[in-house]
């Protein structure tokens, strides 16, 4: 999981036209799969990972990795997903349209690369 979600955040800070999107943006994402938790970090126009976060957390993911894994690659939207019961997400509204969004434009895999074996780590 972690390797993708490190293949996600590189993708989203090569492409330069998502950096308008990123600006004025600081939001703290907690991601948790079982007992693996990431936080992602969005702030100055980037997006990072981090081990630990001293801020409020604005956006709470809670899921089966394979679901999440979905949700990197574009295969289901982030609503979509809570909706149907497949992640718990806390968020507001706003915040998670600007995370669907945000997983929508940087999907790694129209660029070719994920690969069969990132998929299965």
């Amino acid at each position: 999981m972690r390797k993708l979600m490190e293949m996600f955040v590189e993708e989203v800070n090569r492409r330069k036209h998502l950096s308008s999107l990123l600006k004025d943006v600081c939001i703290t994402v907690e991601i948790k799969s079982g007992q693996e938790l990431l936080f992602l970090v969005v702030e100055d126009e980037t997006l990072s990972i981090v081990n630990k976060v001293d801020k409020r957390i604005n956006v709470k993911i809670n899921g089966d990795q394979e679901v999440l894994s979905s949700l990197l690659l574009g295969e289901i939207k982030l609503r979509e997903a809570k909706r149907r019961n497949l992640l718990l997400v806390e968020s507001t509204f706003r915040t998670s349209l600007f995370l669907e969004s945000l997983f929508k434009l940087a999907m790694p895999v129209k660029n070719g690369l994920i690969t069969e074996d990132v998929l299965t780590i």
